[in-house]
């Protein structure tokens, strides 16, 4: 079985248009240093980094050869990743995958199909 689903016309890795995927989300996370809390119990917290962003992507379904040519490209040491950002609206960032898996069905009666595909795509 080949391909199953189309190309992105927003979603790029290093110029390259993904899969399109049955969802994806962006999250906004600090990244904190150290968090203390004062006697008279106001929190502080040092900062290395504000907003970065993970963005998430899920796929339902995807046959072994789109697994075959989306994982290379996930697992460089780093990427290029063009996304829609809430805040910034089309936007590019350095990152790299922490996290991809799936489930396999029974190759013989479903053609090698994985389900529940996810990825986790993290600001450097």
């Amino acid at each position: 079985m080949g391909r199953i689903r189309k190309t992105s016309d927003i979603l790029k890795i290093d110029g390259v248009p993904l899969l399109s995927p049955t969802s994806y989300s962006v999250s906004m996370e600090d990244l904190e240093l150290n968090s203390t809390r004062t006697a008279d119990g106001v929190l502080h917290r040092d900062y290395a980094r504000k907003g970065m962003r993970k963005v998430s992507l899920s796929y339902d379904v995807l046959t072994q050869q789109e697994m075959e040519e989306l994982l290379p490209l996930v697992q460089k040491d780093s990427f290029q990743l063009t996304y829609l950002d809430p805040q910034y609206g089309l936007h590019t960032i350095s990152c790299y995958c922490a996290a991809q898996g799936g489930q396999l069905s029974n190759a013989v009666l479903y053609q090698g199909l994985y389900h529940s595909v996810t990825l986790d795509c993290i600001q450097l």
